[in-house]
């Protein structure tokens, strides 16, 4: 509890960094996002459910440059610990340019996923979505490092139980992570912290997640 809570002023003092960034100067060559890549991808995901539960988290990302944003989609299978649900999880990040310092990019993003999960003959849909902003290198290269801060909105319907439910939330979500490209190969690390309360069940974005995506580049 005492580190989700941390989230917000962190986040809040991040946000205030990259507003004096904005009003730098316009972007003008720059590129957002990891450009055109597709990647299996295996890590660790934590809910604040329960006291906490976590689990191993795998799937399939892909990623298609539009100009000098990006189109970016995850699928996910999350195997929870013990008779917690195991959620399967969508994401769709959209990223633009906004303004340049530099090689310093700070790129304009928008989320949003939807989580399916069921207990027994009982289950639950969580959407959520939002928008963010991300910093990264203004051009693609070897290394691509990148810090994301976003702001997020989600819904939970379903049955537990047998009772229906109906839940909403909101969360501040920072994450972060490094893309080696090694010829036609990329490997991404990242890591993420996510506020949703625990209400909600298992978000499409959870407290905690940690990631290794091994792809080629197109």
């Amino acid at each position: 509890m005492t580190a989700r809570l941390l989230i917000g002023p962190v986040a809040l003092s991040i946000l205030l960094g990259l507003g004096g960034l904005m009003a730098a100067r316009p972007a003008t060559a720059q590129e957002c996002g990891p450009g055109n890549t597709v990647a299996v991808v295996a890590g660790y995901a934590g809910y604040a459910l329960a006291s906490g539960i976590d689990g191993a988290q795998y799937g399939v990302d892909a990623s298609l440059a539009l100009g000098t944003g990006a189109i970016q989609g995850s699928g996910r299978v999350v195997g929870l610990e013990g008779a917690a649900p195991d959620p399967i999880v969508g994401r769709v990040r959209a990223t633009y340019p906004l303004v340049a310092v530099g090689s310093v990019a700070l790129c304009g993003d928008a989320h949003a996923g939807v989580s399916r999960f069921d207990i027994a003959e009982d289950g639950g849909v969580v959407v959520a979505g939002g928008l963010g902003v991300t910093l990264e290198p203004a051009r693609s290269g070897t290394v691509r490092p990148w810090l994301s801060v976003r702001g997020l909105g989600g819904r939970a319907t379903g049955t537990v139980l047998g009772i229906d439910f109906d839940a909403t939330g909101l969360a501040v979500g920072v994450e972060a992570g490094v893309e080696l490209g090694l010829g036609p190969v990329a490997v991404r690390l990242s890591g993420a912290r996510d506020g949703f309360d625990d209400g909600l069940g298992p978000t499409p974005y959870p407290e905690t997640s940690l990631a290794v995506a091994v792809g080629v580049r197109f």
